[in-house]
């Protein structure tokens, strides 16, 4: 059985490529997205695992004296690409972007072509997009007085 890098797919009928294929594992992507948001927070490791945990048990996630807490041991293999059997489970991602202050593990696992923006960037695609359709609107209305004979 082979993939047909034509097949289309969802409903907006885009095509995948050959690289899009390739891609629809984010796995390798979200460990480096990991590491990256890791690296560039200002805690260490072990206040990390340490904030996690306490974000994860007030949002009801991990009860208190369950095993499963998040440890520095944990975040390491998280962020370890050549760890494939420890992954992080989604539950836990929006809480490391919150505790890091980073978007990159989000964005490692968004469809190719996608992106996040900001309030202030749909703020001006708002706007763009009545600029857009006041100027349409503009010359609808001047064809319209023209055909009339009021311009």
């Amino acid at each position: 059985m082979t993939l047909s890098a034509t097949k289309k797919i969802g409903h907006s009928g885009r095509q995948l490529s050959m690289r899009d294929l390739l891609s629809l594992d984010p796995v390798d992507a979200l460990k480096v997205a990991i590491q990256e948001a890791i690296k560039g927070c200002s805690l260490s490791r072990a206040q990390i695992a340490e904030d996690m945990n306490r974000l994860a048990k007030k949002a009801g996630i991990i009860h208190e004296g369950r095993s499963d807490c998040i440890t520095e041991a944990i975040l390491d293999k998280w962020a370890a690409r050549g760890s494939k059997t420890h992954q992080i489970p989604a539950r836990y991602i929006l809480i490391l972007c919150m505790i890091t202050d980073s978007i990159a593990p989000i964005e490692a696992i968004l469809p190719p072509g996608h992106q996040i923006i900001s309030g202030e960037e749909i703020a001006c695609l708002k706007w763009a997009q009545i600029e857009k359709d006041r100027k349409r609107l503009n010359r609808e209305s001047r064809r319209i007085a023209q055909e009339a004979g009021i311009e």
